[in-house]
């Protein structure tokens, strides 16, 4: 007779085996009248999407092969643990939180991101440390905390560098490009100019690190744009140019497109900075590239915005 798998049975035999964390971990992570502990506390914002059903929080569904797979899991993770087999229980641990992560289930996530942090520091171990910040930073920037991902993909980035772990430090510092850019952006949008180019310079910082040239041209931009507001035109200028640099690169094809842009937000601000010609060549530019690319709605844009110059 086959061996009867479901949540009681497979929790006895943990217990009778001695897996005590097993069975308490397999407890939680069975019982949806108990919430598994978690090491992060989701915004305000993240949990009113779910109330509006803009979210989903799957659930791991308890079949008896997920539950055969889970106890197998959890055993191995106790019991590298105690064998002091760091790299195995790591792993082990870490493909845990990555299932629950694909269940968008970012509480339960970090609370075997933080299991994994927990093993690597007893055992100091600093490629999981360094790998186990990174999973909770993005488990907190899943749930909207972008400061507290930014802390934690920072230490992480810290943890890369003491162990000279040059591929986990350039994935984790494409991490802070896209929190860095988020952070700035809200900063921005909330009138804080200040805090928003403080950001946008770590971003451009990161992006130049890892050579995301895509994530440089957007930060130029956005820059710009405040000071634009702010009426600093040479500074506008001075990050448009920039900007401008990236587009006619030939080392980045897929920024082309946006030449037409660049040429035409320097016209914008030149023509504010006062400088009538300089306004004139760069709108020119961006006419013949839409002539080229024979966009009508750009053309028209450019031409009548020529008009006005020339008048």
């Amino acid at each position: 007779m086959d061996e009867k798998i479901d949540e009681e049975t497979v929790g006895i035999k943990l217990l009778s085996e001695g897996y005590m964390q097993a069975y308490i971990d397999f407890y939680y992570l069975t019982h949806p009248d108990c919430k598994t502990p978690s090491y992060i506390d989701p915004s305000p914002l993240f949990e009113k999407e779910f109330q509006l059903n803009k979210r989903t929080r799957h659930t791991l569904e308890l079949n008896p092969a997920n539950l055969t797979s889970l106890k197998n899991e959890l055993v191995d993770g106790e019991s590298f643990q105690r064998e002091g087999e760091i790299k195995k229980c790591f792993k082990t641990y870490l493909s845990v939180a990555q299932q629950f992560e694909q269940l968008n289930d970012f509480e339960t996530a970090s609370y075997f991101h933080k299991r994994c942090l927990d093993v690597s520091n007893e055992f100091k171990y600093t490629e999981g440390q360094a790998l186990a910040f990174k999973g909770l930073g993005i488990c907190e920037e899943k749930v909207y905390n972008k400061f507290e991902a930014k802390e934690n993909l920072e230490t992480a980035l810290e943890k890369a560098a003491e162990g000279n772990l040059d591929g986990i430090a350039r994935d984790v510092s494409k991490d802070l490009v896209r929190v860095y850019q988020s952070i700035a952006v809200d900063h921005d949008q909330n009138n804080e100019p200040e805090a928003a180019l403080d950001f946008f310079e770590k971003c451009l910082d990161m992006a130049h690190r890892v050579e995301d040239q895509a994530k440089e041209a957007e930060c130029y931009q956005q820059i710009a744009n405040i000071y634009e507001n702010q009426g600093d035109m040479d500074k506008a200028i001075d990050y448009l140019n920039r900007f401008l640099e990236i587009c006619l690169s030939k080392s980045n094809e897929q920024l082309k497109e946006q030449l037409g842009l660049a040429y035409k937000r320097l016209s914008e601000v030149e023509s504010k900075a006062g400088n009538t010609s300089k306004a004139i060549e760069y709108l020119g530019k961006a006419l013949k590239l839409a002539i080229e690319g024979v966009n009508k709605g750009a053309q028209a844009d450019c031409t009548l915005g020529l008009g006005l110059l020339l008048n």
